[in-house]
C-alpha cells in the first residue's frame, strides 16, 4: 500500500488492496498480519519513524473495520530504512512511501511466512 508525501491516509487503491486482504484470509484462523511502514528519504530520522508508524496504524485501523481481529495485527513503524527503489528519483520515492502487507500462515502449530 503506497501513500502520496507527507501523509498516512489511504486511498481508494490502498483500501481495495486491503479490502482483497482481508477476504482472503477472512475469519479464518491460524494467521498473524505484519504490517512494515516505511517513508521515502526526505525529512528528519525522527519524522520519518513517526510518519511510517502512523501508516502502519492507518493500515491496521482500516484492516479491524474489516472484522480482522486486532491480536491478529502486529505493526511497526521503519521510517526510511530498506528502500525498494532508488530515493534520488519521484518514481523511487512514491514506491519507497509504502506499508508492507504479510500474512504469516500457520502450519502444523507454526507461523510461516
Amino acid at each position: 500500500v503506497v501513500f502520496p508525501v507527507n501523509s498516512s491516509v489511504l486511498n481508494d487503491q490502498g483500501k481495495a488492496t486491503l479490502d482483497r486482504v482481508a477476504q482472503t484470509v477472512g475469519q479464518g484462523t491460524g494467521f498473524m498480519i505484519e504490517l512494515q511502514g516505511f517513508t521515502d528519504s526526505t525529512g528528519d530520522d525522527n519524522y520519518n519513524a513517526a510518519l511510517s508508524q502512523r501508516r502502519a496504524e492507518n493500515v491496521q485501523r482500516y484492516l479491524v473495520t474489516k472484522n480482522i481481529p486486532l491480536y491478529r495485527i502486529s505493526i511497526v513503524g521503519l521510517g526510511e530504512a530498506n528502500p525498494v527503489a532508488d530515493n534520488k528519483t519521484r518514481a523511487g520515492r512514491d514506491q519507497n512511501r509504502r506499508v508492507e502487507v504479510r500474512v504469516l500462515k500457520s502450519t502444523s502449530g507454526r507461523t510461516t511466512n
